[in-house]
C-alpha cells in the first residue's frame, strides 16, 4: 500500500468522527442587565468583605494590644522577683 493511501485511511475518518471540539459547549449569551445585576451582587459582596476585614482588623489590633499588656506586667513581675 502506499504511503499516500495509509495517510488518507487515517485522516479521513478523523474527519467525519466528533472530536474535543464537538464536545464544548458555548455559553449562553448574557444579556447588559444581567450583567449589570452581577456586577452589583459582586459590588455588594465586595463590601461586606471590606467591612468584615476592617472588623477582623480592629480585633486583632485589641488583641495584640493586650498581649503586650499582659506580656509587660509579666515582665515586671519577673523582674520584681528576681530583685525583690
Amino acid at each position: 500500500m502506499s504511503k499516500l493511501r495509509v495517510a488518507w485511511l487515517v485522516l479521513l475518518p478523523g474527519l467525519f468522527l466528533p472530536g474535543p471540539a464537538g464536545a464544548v459547549e458555548a455559553a449562553p449569551a448574557l444579556t447588559d442587565r444581567e450583567i449589570v445585576e452581577r456586577l452589583a451582587r459582586l459590588e455588594k459582596g465586595q463590601a461586606g468583605l471590606r467591612t468584615d476585614l476592617k472588623q477582623l482588623r480592629e480585633d486583632l489590633n485589641r488583641q495584640n494590644e493586650q498581649l503586650r499588656t499582659d506580656i509587660g506586667q509579666q515582665m515586671q513581675q519577673l523582674r520584681e522577683e528576681m530583685t525583690g
